[in-house]
Parts: structure tokens; sequence; C-alpha cells
């Protein structure tokens, strides 16, 4: 676990921007902590690396596996990179699972699927093989933001103070998927998102 300060301009009074452009108003400083999400032992799961990579020996949608708890009352930041989607999967074909979850049989959760076909209780963006996701939990801002490969691309359907005890999930569909949890992408590095906006889409949702 790394905790490091990520530092954000504040432009027009609205959104964070990277960009250090001369209307900005104010300097903020935010603790996040980074984490490498090392999964639990589970049926029909590879679990290699001290628990950093997994592979999927199974077919059809696995068992949910879970991380351990995650406990936070500001921002915590993890990444997985698709290494293999997996066998007869293409891009747009779904198969894989990522967010948090509260690790009950109400399965309270907020996670993202990797297809671009609306999914109710999803938030569904295209990504596969070699494609990096990244999972920001806001707990100030009480949001759940994903991103692939550093760009934003949506917000979780629910506020994770709806989750608790929290904890990573991950859920693979396609025999022989391989992923792997690490530090890929630096915080400072995604692409900023305004943090009104996405409590207004947790709130439209």
């Amino acid at each position: 676990m790394n905790t490091f300060e990520d530092i954000s301009i504040i432009h027009s009074g609205a959104c964070s921007c990277p960009n250090p452009i001369p209307e900005f108003r104010t300097a903020i400083r935010s603790n996040v902590t980074t984490l490498t999400i090392k999964w639990q032992n589970s049926e029909s799961y590879d679990i290699q690396n001290e628990g950093t990579t997994v592979q999927y020996t199974g077919g059809g949608w696995g068992p949910q596996i879970f991380s351990q708890q995650i406990k936070s009352t500001s921002i915590v930041y993890f990444q997985m990179r698709i290494t293999e989607h997996g066998d007869g999967a293409v891009a747009d074909s779904g198969g894989i699972v990522l967010g948090i979850s509260d690790n009950a049989e109400s399965r309270s959760e907020i996670v993202m699927l990797n297809t671009v076909s609306g999914i109710s209780g999803y938030t569904c963006f295209n990504a596969t093989t070699g494609d990096v996701i990244g999972v920001v939990v806001d707990m100030k801002n009480d949001v759940v933001q994903f991103y692939k490969n550093g760009r934003y691309e949506g917000v979780g359907i629910a506020a994770p103070s709806t989750i608790g005890p929290m904890y990573a999930v991950l859920e693979l569909y396609y025999s022989n998927s391989i992923i792997e949890m690490g530090d890929f992408i630096k915080f400072h590095k995604l692409e900023r998102y305004c943090k009104t906006q996405a409590r207004q889409e947790v709130e439209l949702t």
C-alpha cells in the first residue's frame, strides 16, 4: 500500500484540471491511497503472485472473488490490467466485472462491465486484452469513477457510502481470462473529472 499526495488545480471554481493555467483559483491537496489488490482464494480461479494475478479456469460466469477489506475515509485507487481477455472473447463481448462490493449474499456492489451495450446495474464500456482498468473510490465526494488506460469512462451507479464493509470484487466469464493487479498508471496521470458533475450523475441514476 502506497500513500502519496496528489495536487490538483481548481479552475473557474468548478472542475479540477491538471494544467497549471493562469486562471486557476485554488490549489487543493488530497490524500490518495493506491492499493495493489490481492485476491482471496476461490474455486475456478488460479491465483498467483501473492494474490495479484488471476487466471479463470472455468467457463461461463464464475463465482465472485474478493480482496482484503478496503478501509478509507478519503480516496482509494486500484487498477487491473487485462493480460488475456479469454478463449473466444472479442473486444466488446464483455466477460469481466470489476468494482467494489460488500462481500455478502445481498450483492450490494458498484461495478463495471466491459461492453458498450448498456446493461442495467453496471457502468459499461469497452475493454479487452492490454487495457488497464482503474477504479477510484472517492469517499470525500461519495462517488466511484472508472477509467480505461487513464481516460475517464463513467461513474458508478451508486454511492460508496452504501457499501459496507467494502471489498474489491472480480468476476470473469471466459476460460483462460488472465488479469493482473498492480500500479500501472499513476493517479495524478488520470484524466481529471469534475466531482460536482460526478455527484449529479449519481443523483440522476
